[in-house]
């Protein structure tokens, strides 16, 4: 390929995040043009990046000087939040773009002698209606269903929280 025909990398696509195995591994998407193909590093905050036993990283062509780069995390802990970058560069210049990775813990709050409190607020357009059984059932602290419609479909939902002597917590 001349020269002529070269240029810098810019993106068609920014990068995205997908999940899979349960959250437990999480897949950074973007795709790019350029020509010559590109050198990439990702970045988490200022820290460069490198493959291991739970970082892959690869770039593979789609089309012709179109790329997909991905990097996958496997295992992902709290600490892999954080700011990550992509940086693509070539002879001809070099575009960089970044996505916030964060987490957020499920919210559970307990009361002394073991009983388990849910406070759920919806807003919506449908609005949601949920039911209570009046009586628990023996073991239970407590059962709610929860049934959300919208014009397209509707769903409906179970939580049953179990007395916390019955829970089996996985760290």
């Amino acid at each position: 390929m001349g020269v002529a025909e070269d240029f810098a990398p810019s993106f068609t696509q920014k990068p995205q995040l997908r999940q899979e195995d349960e959250g437990n591994r999480l897949i950074f998407e973007c795709q790019l043009l350029a020509s010559p193909k590109p050198s990439i590093d990702w970045f988490r905050g200022e820290t460069q990046l490198s493959e291991d036993h739970r970082t892959n990283m690869k770039i593979q062509s789609i089309g012709t000087n179109k790329f997909l780069v991905v990097l996958e995390l496997d295992d992902v802990i709290e600490t892999d939040a954080g700011l990550y970058k992509v940086k693509a560069k070539n002879k001809m210049g070099e575009v960089a773009a970044s996505i916030n990775l964060n987490f957020s813990r499920p919210f559970v709050y307990c009361l002394w002698r073991y009983q388990l409190s849910l406070s759920v607020h919806c807003r919506g357009l449908p609005p949601s209606h949920h039911s209570q059984p009046p009586h628990n059932t023996p073991g239970r602290a407590l059962s709610l269903t929860q049934t959300l419609q919208t014009p397209h479909n509707s769903a409906k939902y179970k939580l049953d929280f179990y007395r916390l002597s019955e829970l089996h917590i996985k760290t």
